[in-house]
C-alpha cells in the first residue's frame, strides 16, 4: 500500500510541474504578444501625416503638426486609439494652444498604457 501511495504521488507531483511550466511559457507567451503589439501601435502612429511620436514608459504621446482640416486629424487620432489596445486616449489638445504649438494649430494627444 506504501508503494502504491508512492507512486500515486509522483504522479501528482509531475502534474503539478506540468502545470506550473505551462503557466510560466503563457506569461513569456502573452509577454512577447504585447511587446509586438506595443511596437505595432507605433509603427503604425508613425503613419499618420505629419506626426512625431514620443514614448514615456508605458505612455505615448503623439503630435500632428500643421493641421489644416481638424475633423480629419480628430478622425486620425480616434483611428490612431483603436491601433493600439491596451492604450486608452487620456488627453487631447487640438489648435493653436496646445504645448508645442508654436502658434500653428497642431493636435496632440496622450494614450496611456495600462
Amino acid at each position: 500500500m506504501g508503494i502504491a501511495m508512492m507512486v500515486t504521488s509522483l504522479a501528482f507531483f509531475g502534474a503539478g510541474a506540468f502545470v506550473i511550466k505551462e503557466t510560466v511559457d503563457m506569461k513569456e507567451r502573452e509577454a512577447r504578444q504585447w511587446a509586438e503589439t506595443e511596437r505595432q501601435c507605433a509603427q503604425l502612429l508613425n503613419t499618420l501625416p505629419s506626426v512625431s511620436v514620443a514614448q514615456s514608459g508605458k505612455d505615448t504621446t503623439v503630435t500632428m503638426a500643421d493641421v489644416t482640416d481638424p475633423r480629419k486629424a480628430l478622425s486620425d487620432a480616434t483611428v490612431a486609439a483603436m491601433m493600439c489596445p491596451g492604450k486608452q486616449l487620456a488627453e487631447v489638445c487640438l489648435g493653436d494652444r496646445c504645448a508645442g504649438a508654436q502658434n500653428k494649430v497642431i493636435l496632440r494627444f496622450k494614450l496611456k498604457g495600462q
